[in-house]
C-alpha cells in the first residue's frame, strides 16, 4: 500500500532488463522532445552498477542527437562530499546536488559557525576531478523541499520576533556566497517571495497563488508583511530584486561562472571569508569578500601572486578593498553582514 521506499516503489534496479528498460525511456524523451539534462531522485539508494551503465549511455545518445554537455544531476542526500563525490567518481554523473555546500553555509551564515568550514568544504573539490566533471558542476543551493527553507533556518535561530534588517542581510549574504562562489547557483521557488515555511518535507511547499492551508499562511515571510494567502507574485519583493542583480552580475562575468576558485582568508570565528575567481580563458579576476560577523572586520591578506592588482574598483555590495604595495596583497575592510565584489582597475 505504501509502496517499498518511503511510499516509492523500488526496481530492480540489477536487473539487466531493468537497466535497458529505464535507459530506453530516458533516451525517448530525450528524443521526442529535445530535453537537454535531467534531476534524478534519490540517486543514493540505486546500485551503482545501475548509474555506471545507464549514465555513460543516455549522455553518449544525447549527444549523438546533437545535445552537447547533457546534465544530469542526482540528489545524494549526505552533507559528506566523501560520499557525494563517489557518484560523480563511481557512478558516473555530471554532478549532485550540493548538500555539503547546504551545509556548511547554514552553519557559516545561520548558526555562527567559524568562516574557516567554508575553506574546509571547498579544499575537498578536487574529489569530483574528473575526465566528465568538477566541483564548478555541483547544484549549490540554501534549502529545499525536504529540508526546509533557508527563511525557516533564519527564524528558528534567532526567533519569531527577530529584527527584520538582520534576517533580510543574512539572507543576501547568503545568496551572495551562493552566486558568487563556485558551483550552478538554485533558487528553491518561492525565496525569492521570501517564504519561510516550518522546514520538513510538505511544510516547505507553499502556494505562490492565494493558499486555502493554514500552516502556510501564519508563517512570517521574509522581506515582507504578507503571508501565503495573498497572490505571490512580487516582482518588487526586496529578495526578488536582489536575486536579479546577483543573476546579471553572475552572467556579466564569466570568471564567476566558470572561474577557479581559491580561497584568500579565512578566521576560526565568525568574521570575513575571501575568495577570488579567476576566469580560465581571458586571466580576469574577481576577488569575493564575506563579513558574517555582527561586527565590522577589517584583513589583510595576501593574493599569492595570482592577481597583484594595484588598484580595485567595486562591482558589487559594501566595504573596501585596497592594494598595498605592488599588489601581492590587500586590506579588506567590511561593515557587519555583508559582502562585495571587486575587479582589478584595468579589467573594470
Amino acid at each position: 500500500m505504501n509502496g517499498d521506499f518511503s511510499g516509492l516503489d523500488d526496481l530492480f534496479t540489477e536487473h539487466p532488463r531493468v537497466l535497458s528498460g529505464m535507459t530506453e525511456i530516458y533516451k525517448y524523451w530525450i528524443e521526442e522532445f529535445g530535453i537537454d539534462g535531467f534531476r534524478i531522485d534519490t540517486t543514493r539508494h540505486v546500485n551503482m552498477s545501475f548509474w555506471q551503465s545507464f549514465i555513460p549511455e543516455i549522455r553518449a545518445f544525447a549527444a549523438s542527437k546533437g545535445i552537447e554537455n547533457f546534465y544530469v544531476f542526482g540528489e545524494v542526500y549526505d552533507p559528506d562530499p566523501n560520499n557525494l563525490s563517489r557518484f560523480v567518481r563511481e557512478g558516473k554523473l555530471p554532478a549532485v546536488l550540493d548538500f555539503g555546500f547546504q551545509s556548511v553555509a547554514q552553519k557559516v551564515l545561520v548558526e555562527n559557525g567559524p568562516t574557516r568550514l567554508l575553506a574546509q568544504l571547498f579544499d575537498q573539490d578536487t574529489l569530483y576531478e574528473t575526465d566528465w566533471s568538477h566541483a564548478g558542476l555541483l547544484p549549490t543551493f540554501l534549502g529545499n523541499h525536504d529540508m526546509g527553507r533557508l527563511g525557516h533556518f533564519l527564524i528558528s535561530q534567532f526567533g519569531a520576533d527577530a529584527d527584520e534588517g538582520m534576517l533580510m542581510k543574512r539572507a543576501r549574504l547568503a545568496y551572495a556566497l551562493m552566486y558568487f562562489a563556485r558551483g550552478v547557483p538554485v533558487i528553491y521557488y518561492g525565496d525569492e517571495q521570501g517564504f519561510t515555511g516550518d522546514g520538513r518535507d510538505q511544510d516547505a511547499r507553499e502556494d505562490m497563488f492565494p493558499s486555502l492551508v493554514d500552516i502556510y499562511n501564519d508563517n512570517r515571510l521574509l522581506g515582507s508583511s504578507q503571508s501565503t494567502a495573498i497572490d505571490n507574485f512580487d516582482t518588487n519583493h526586496p529578495l526578488y530584486r536582489t536575486l536579479v542583480e546577483f543573476a546579471a552580475l553572475y552572467h556579466r562575468h564569466p570568471a564567476l561562472r566558470h572561474g577557479k576558485q581559491i580561497t584568500r582568508y579565512v578566521k576560526d570565528s565568525p568574521g570575513l571569508f575571501a575568495f577570488s575567481r579567476k576566469d580560465r580563458q581571458s586571466g580576469k579576476d574577481v576577488l569575493v569578500v564575506l563579513n558574517t560577523a555582527s561586527d565590522a572586520d577589517s584583513a589583510e591578506f595576501h593574493m599569492d601572486g595570482d592577481i597583484g592588482a594595484k588598484r580595485w574598483v567595486r562591482l558589487m555590495g559594501d566595504g573596501s578593498v585596497a592594494a598595498k604595495g605592488d599588489g601581492a596583497s590587500v586590506t579588506a575592510t567590511l561593515p557587519a553582514l555583508s559582502f562585495g565584489l571587486w575587479t582589478s582597475a584595468d579589467e573594470e
